[in-house]
């Protein structure tokens, strides 16, 4: 089976997991547009969209991408915008979140203008 034969299938998958109500809580870098934090509706060859992203502009108790979606983040102390549906034309990475980096992600207060 061909990479493209094997992406189609994954994307099959994932179409099949949405219409169940089932989708993919990831981390993607973007390489302008930064990192942002979501459930994962489109992947295809040239943009990611994502649904209740939050754009993760400052983390703290996490030292990469990584760990910020595997072992989670101080949600307390980290500037996450508010969660938006989001198409990122320049995804480079995507990461798949632990349930833990996705609380911890989730329960990050909603940084906005005229916050520190």
């Amino acid at each position: 089976m061909s990479d493209s034969e094997i992406r189609a299938l994954e994307r099959q998958l994932e179409t099949a997991k949405a219409r169940r109500g089932e989708r993919r809580y990831v981390v993607v870098r973007g390489q302008y547009s930064g990192a942002h934090a979501g459930e994962l509706d489109v992947e295809d060859d040239r943009r990611v969209i994502l649904l209740n992203s939050r754009r993760l502009w400052q983390w703290f108790g996490a030292n990469t991408l990584s760990e910020v979606a595997t072992l989670g983040v101080d949600s307390k102390r980290c500037k996450f915008g508010a969660p938006v549906r989001i198409t990122i034309l320049d995804p480079i990475e995507i990461i798949d979140a632990t349930e833990q980096g996705r609380k911890s992600i989730e329960k990050a207060p909603e940084w906005k203008a005229g916050k520190a």
